[in-house]
């Protein structure tokens, strides 16, 4: 009957989603949370956040063209960003699809794959990887990717590959370490 399937509809979702796991990276719900405590519920104020973060977006776009295409090609890129209406609906609703635009942006433009990096930036870099993965797991593909361009560009400087590759796990493992074992106390 219609009425048994809606009681048993929240016991059938409890199950599916393990309870207080999260079916989804926990980055987004944990800046939610954050916001939320202290600026109140009122969600105008994370929009306006995520609208700030789609213009940086835009900015990050011209910058990345600009470096590897030129000033006319980023005028263009940026422009097209900046009028691109999917991603200007998604600023004004509460989905992480504007933090993950961003933060791929942020990866690509802090973290070339064509410089020579210090152990210092490294180390963000790596920071930088394990928030994007707890925002989106799917940045793996990205994080591997920057990784094998710098061990491309790097590999005659054993040294500094060896050093940049541990500085940037030892950032990943300090952004991710605190929200596994969150995890798993709960």
């Amino acid at each position: 009957t219609p009425q048994t399937t809606d009681a048993l509809a929240p016991l059938v979702w409890q199950e599916w989603l393990g309870g207080k796991q999260y079916y989804q990276e926990p980055l987004y719900p944990y800046l939610l949370a954050v916001f939320f405590r202290l600026l109140g519920e009122d969600v105008r104020f994370f929009f306006v956040l995520q609208m700030l973060i789609g213009g940086l977006t835009v900015i990050g776009i011209h910058e990345i063209t600009r470096r590897y295409f030129g000033h006319t090609a980023a005028i263009i890129a940026g422009g097209i960003a900046a009028i691109y209406a999917p991603q200007l609906f998604y600023e004004a609703v509460l989905l992480r699809v504007t933090f993950v635009t961003g933060m791929g942006f942020l990866l690509v433009y802090l973290c070339p794959t064509n410089a020579l990096i210090t152990w210092r930036r490294a180390l963000c870099c790596g920071c930088l990887a394990g928030l994007a993965l707890l925002l989106k797991t799917t940045f793996l593909v990205l994080c591997v990717a920057l990784w094998a361009g710098w061990v491309v560009h790097t590999r005659r400087q054993m040294r500094q590959l060896w050093q940049g590759t541990l500085a940037a796990l030892l950032g990943l493992v300090v952004v991710i370490a605190p929200v596994v074992l969150r995890n798993a106390k709960v």
